[in-house]
Order: structure tokens, then C-alpha cells, then sequence
């Protein structure tokens, strides 16, 4: 319904110059670009989206935030941070709004709305379509939407660093598949590997280091249920093996772990074992030889981060494999694991579809600002009358491209 919407948009012509040059000096690379000032963006809200409202807000884009109605207190102490910063920055009063309601119901609405201009939602597949979908085609001007969806960051293992590494790897896989009970989205839930003489027993390894590891509180009840419900799923798969089944904790909301195996020929023959599991669990992909897991990482479909584990031998053996999985990912990890994000001017956190609905654009880093902002060319124009960002005196004292050639900020 409108009337849930905070329509209190932000004029940018009532930033002062200083909050102004702050922003351009956020934002150097996109000086020569048009910011869209009189619009707005909107997203469901989780510890992630304070990336989102960081960029949109560097963009000159009032936002919007819904709040997801499992954390609605730590939803109100970051809104509450947030107002503070807006207002100790100089930012227009109602420069960002925070609201609360039913998931779908509010954000059918918002997603209609004319003077939303653009989306960013994390959540499920079904969700993140749903706004998708009402984004381009039931309204009378279309909108972007950036909607980080699902990923299960394949991680291929090769031979010889399972030969002189199990025990490590084995740790660092069992503490990744279980951080935050398995609920990041960078969540490592598919392992590749090749069939050799200690494959089995780096899986012994691996399993033995999940069951470690006990059951802990997940976010929701929902997403409790929903985790159970995946994985009994997926082991009910043709071809799959349970390697380790942890106890069903669903009663107490808790997660416990799960291990699986399958042959990489069942795996490419059956779509539904790329599913997410969302929670402490995992399914090795066992490969006869490379052939066949070429053909294994092929049948991959879009992901936020494929993970490579081998030595400088395995990396230049396999090569092309790794340069496979790059075309599937968004980021691509050496010998380390896929959870964590750093915000950083190279980070990506984005992936081709259904990772997201735009392969393009990355939601952590300074490139996420891009999602917010369109080019604008002023040709032949007076200097007088350019963007202060654009005129030949550089009065904002930034970096600038000119002709195709970098210029340094003024000191």
C-alpha cells in the first residue's frame, strides 16, 4: 500500500558545498558521471545492506530501507546510527528512511512505487524473482533491481594438496561450512574433488572435523525448518550418500551439520543437487578424473565465489579448470576460504545468475556505487555552466579522467 511508504526524498540542492565535496571525494571514479539525486532506493534489511545504503547514500540516492522482521532491534540501532551520521554529515532530513511490515505485502509495494528508482534485496530465490519480476514488468517505468539470491561458492580440492594438506584444509572447510551456522552467503556447499588415493580419507578428515563442531542457534524459526527440510531433500537424492547426519535440533531452532557425497556423474545429471541448503552443511562432488570435472564445473550454474585449493603444481595442472569456474563466479578464492568479505576497492560480491539478477554489479566495495548512478554527457556545454566535478578549474580538487588519461586530485 502507498501509504506505507516514506515518500519525505531528499532535494540534493540542499547539500551544502562541503557535503558535496565529501561525497565527490567518496567517489572519484564517477565524477564525470550524472548522480541521480531525486530518487530513491530500497532493499530488505540485514547486516549487508549497510553496504547498499553506504553506496546509495555516496550516490546522492535517498534510501529506503525495509526492515527484516526476524533482527527488528538490531534494525532499529543501525537505522538509529545511520540518522546520526546523515544528520552529523550534513545530509537533507529524510535522506534515509527505515520501516517496518508483512515481507511481501510491503515490498510488492515499494517495488511498485514510482519514486522508488531502484532495488538491492538479499533473501531467497522466490523472493528476490517475485520483486524481479514486479520491478520490470508491472510497472509503467521499469527499475533495476540488484537481488542477491542463492550461491553454494563451489570449492574445487586437488590431488596434491589433499596429499600434503588434508588435515589443514579439512579444518578450514568445517569452520567455513559452519560459521554463523552455515547461514552466510558465502557458505562453501559444494566440494569437487577428484577420486584418488586419499580422497577418502580427506573426507574421514572433513567429517570428523564437522562433527566437532555442535549445533548452534540459526536466525528464525522459518529458516530453521527450511534448512532441515533442504538437506533431507538433497540426501534423498539419487546417487547421494550421507557421510555425517547430525541430530535434527529443529525443536530448539538449532543447526546441526551435515556431510554428503555423490558421484559427479549423478551430480551432472540432476539440477536439484544445486540447491542451497542454507545451514552447516556440504555435498563432495567426487570426479573420476579431470575430464569429468570439467564436465562437473560446466554444469555449474551462477555463483558469488568459487573457491581453488592446490599447490603451485595442482594450480598450473589444472589451470584451465580454475579459468572454467572463473566464468561461473564473481570472485574467485586461492587456497583460502570463500566466507568473509572484506570491503575493499577490489572486492566483488556479486555473481551471474541466479547469484544474482545482475552479473555485473557487486553490492560490497567502492564499485557498488555504480548500481546508483547513469552517464551523462554534457557536449559543447560553457564551462560556466557544468558540474562543478566536470569544469576545467577542478574547484572540487579530484581525480579526474581527461581525454582518457588520469589526473591526480589537487592537494
Amino acid at each position: 500500500m502507498p501509504s506505507l511508504i516514506d515518500l519525505s526524498l531528499a532535494d540534493w540542492r540542499s547539500f551544502d558545498a562541503s557535503s558535496a565535496a565529501m561525497l565527490e571525494q567518496m567517489c572519484p571514479r564517477i565524477t564525470r558521471l550524472h548522480l541521480n539525486k531525486s530518487s530513491g532506493c530500497c532493499w530488505e534489511s540485514s547486516y549487508s545492506k549497510v553496504c547498499l545504503t553506504a553506496s546509495a547514500l555516496a550516490a546522492g540516492c535517498p534510501v529506503i530501507v525495509k526492515a527484516h522482521s526476524s533482527h527488528l532491534g538490531t534494525n532499529e540501532l543501525m537505522a538509529g546510527a545511520i540518522r546520526k551520521a546523515a544528520q552529523a554529515t550534513g545530509m537533507p532530513d529524510g535522506v534515509f528512511s527505515f520501516l517496518i511490515g508483512e515481507g511481501g505485502t510491503l515490498g510488492q509495494a515499494l517495488a511498485k512505487h514510482p519514486a522508488v528508482k531502484a532495488i538491492g534485496f538479499t533473501g531467497s530465490f522466490r523472493a528476490g524473482m517475485a520483486l524481479y519480476k514486479t520491478a520490470t514488468h508491472d510497472r509503467e517505468q521499469p527499475i533495476p533491481v540488484y537481488a542477491e539470491m542463492s550461491s553454494i561458492n563451489p570449492v574445487l580440492i586437488f590431488p596434491d594438496v589433499i596429499n600434503k594438506d588434508a588435515d589443514k584444509i579439512a579444518a578450514q572447510l568445517a569452520g567455513s561450512i559452519t560459521l554463523g551456522v552455515g547461514q552466510f552467503c558465502t557458505n562453501p556447499g559444494l566440494l569437487f574433488v577428484i577420486d584418488g588415493n586419499n580422497t577418502a580419507v580427506f573426507i574421514d578428515k572433513l567429517a570428523t572435523a564437522l562433527n566437532a563442531i555442535p549445533a548452534a542457534a540459526m536466525l528464525n524459526q522459518g529458516i530453521c525448518k527450511s534448512y532441515y527440510s533442504g538437506r533431507d531433500k538433497i540426501g534423498q537424492e539419487k546417487g547421494v550418500q550421507t557421510i555425517l547426519l547430525g541430530d535434527d535440533s529443529s525443536s530448539s531452532y538449532k543447526g546441526s551439520v551435515a556431510l554428503y557425497q555423490v558421484k559427479a556423474t549423478d551430480f551432472i545429471n540432476n539440477p536439484e543437487l544445486q540447491n542451497e541448503m542454507f545451514g552447516p552443511a556440504s555435498l563432495v562432488v567426487t570426479c573420476k578424473d579431470l575430464s569429468e570435472l570439467h564436465t562437473a564445473v560446466d554444469a555449474l550454474h551462477g555463483q558469488l565465489t568459487g573457491t581453488a585449493f592446490g599447490t603451485s603444481d595442482d594450480l598450473r595442472e589444472y589451470q584451465d579448470v580454475i579459468g572454467k569456474m572463473t566464468e561461473k563466479v564473481g570472485r574467485l578464492i586461492y587456497n583460502s576460504v570463500p566466507t568473509g568479505v572484506e570491503v575493499c576497492h577490489a572486492m566483488v560480491h556479486g555473481g551471474p545468475f541466479p547469484a544474482t539478477t545482475d552479473g555485473r554489479a557487486t553490492s560490497v566495495g567502492t564499485e557498488a556505487i555504480r548500481r546508483f548512478v547513469r552517464p551523462v554527457c554534457f557536449q559543447d556545454c560553457p564551462d560556466e555552466f557544468l558540474p562543478d566535478a566536470l569544469k576545467d578549474s577542478n574547484p572540487l580538487g579530484i581525480m579526474r579522467k581527461v581525454d582518457g588519461v588520469y589526473i591526480a586530485a589537487k592537494k
